[in-house]
């Protein structure tokens, strides 16, 4: 259940960093647009809308940045829970296996 838990928060962060980098690209297409470099309008943005200020252009990469060091660090989490989780399994088997060997004993 915890693998499970870490797998669908790594999921959610992971779509939140992609949400963010589209919106990054997007205005940097915006920005290219209004330097006069693309005169088409911009999809999701439109031509007419208008860019953040740098601090918000700041805050937004800060955000990236920080999502992707979540996300590296889910997957570790996430990695090292299945190492456990297939010890357990291993384990459990160990012990099933063991079991039917004590009861074919026993009915010997």
């Amino acid at each position: 259940m915890l693998q499970a838990e870490l797998q669908k928060e790594l999921e959610e962060i992971s779509r939140e960093r992609d949400a963010y980098i589209h919106f990054e690209k997007g205005i940097l297409r915006n920005r290219e647009d209004i330097k006069g470099k693309r005169r088409q309008s911009v999809e999701g943005l439109g031509e007419h809308d208008i860019e953040g200020d740098e601090d918000e252009w700041q805050e937004l990469t800060q955000r990236v940045t920080e999502l992707e060091g979540e996300e590296v660090k889910l997957r570790k989490v996430l990695a090292e829970r299945e190492r456990e989780l297939e010890q357990r399994r291993k384990e459990e088997q160990e012990m099933a296996e063991e079991e039917r060997e004590v009861d074919r004993l026993e009915t010997e």
